[in-house]
Order: structure tokens, then sequence, then C-alpha cells
């Protein structure tokens, strides 16, 4: 009886098996023959107070941009266009002048940042880039030194 029941249950499995390995097929090939990427950026609050970040980025009309990423927590840029182009992105940090950033009033800044670059193209299908990153606190005592020392600092650097 209990073979029975096994040679029962295996006969089961192998057809739910073969039932869901064949939904789905499809005769017909779907086209993806385009590109899609989606960039995002998270800066800490030093790099906003103390810098002027730029984007500097190409979209698949080959038209070139440039835009100042301030006042927000979360830079987003996304873009999907049929056939093949290439992408590329550089965001920049440039050091302010003091009478830009103003006082130095908090005990520490977070000069620390995370990026996020998702991407699809036929000819190498998707990818992801997504660093993890550490915060970066400066005491208020060191945000002189760590301008001086750090006056560009390149964010995001992405050419495909």
């Amino acid at each position: 009886m209990k073979r029975l029941l096994y040679v029962s249950m295996i006969a089961l499995l192998c057809c739910c098996a073969f039932t869901l390995a064949s939904c789905g097929d499809d005769d017909e090939e779907i086209d993806r023959d385009y590109t899609n990427v989606h960039y995002t950026l998270k800066p800490g609050i030093g790099l906003h107070k103390f810098y002027t970040i730029m984007a500097y980025y190409t979209d698949f009309n080959g038209v070139n941009h440039e835009e100042e990423i301030k006042d927000v927590t979360e830079w987003d840029y996304r873009e999907k266009k049929e056939g093949s182009h290439k992408i590329q992105c550089r965001v920049v940090a440039t050091v302010k002048t003091p009478e830009e950033y103003g006082e130095i009033d908090a005990s520490a800044y977070d000069f620390s940042w995370e990026y996020s670059i998702h991407w699809y193209k036929k000819e190498n299908g998707a990818h992801s880039e997504q660093p993890i990153t550490s915060p970066n606190y400066i005491n208020k005592e060191n945000v002189l030194s760590y301008l001086e020392a750090h006056p560009v600092i390149t964010l995001i650097n992405f050419n495909r």
C-alpha cells in the first residue's frame, strides 16, 4: 500500500512539473531590442551644504544634459528607448565658496553618498551597480581640511 501511494505521488509530481514547465512557452520570439537605464543618487547632507553637485549625462537621442542636483534627498533619472544606445553619466561635486555654504554650525556632517545604476542592452542583458557605502561623518573642526583635501569628488562615472 505504501509503495502504491509512493508511486502515485511520484507520477502526480511528474505531471505537475511537466505542466508547469510547459506553461508560458510561446512560439513567438519576444523583441527586446531596446536600451534602458535608471540612475539614483542619495547625497549626504554635507555634500549638499558644502558642494555644488552636477549631473552630466547624454540621453538616448544624443543630447548632452547638465543638471544641478540640489534640494533633494534622492536624484532619479530613467530612460528607455528602442535600439542600442550609449549610456553615460558623470556626477561631480565641486566645493562651494565659504560665502555659498555659510556657517559650519553642526557638530558633524555626512559627506557620504549612495548610488545605483540599473541598465539593460539587448547585446549584453541586464546589469546593476549598487555599491554599499559607509557613512562618512566629518567633525565640525575637520570640515575645512576635508574640503581642502577634496575640492572635487566624482560621485558617479559610468560609461557603457
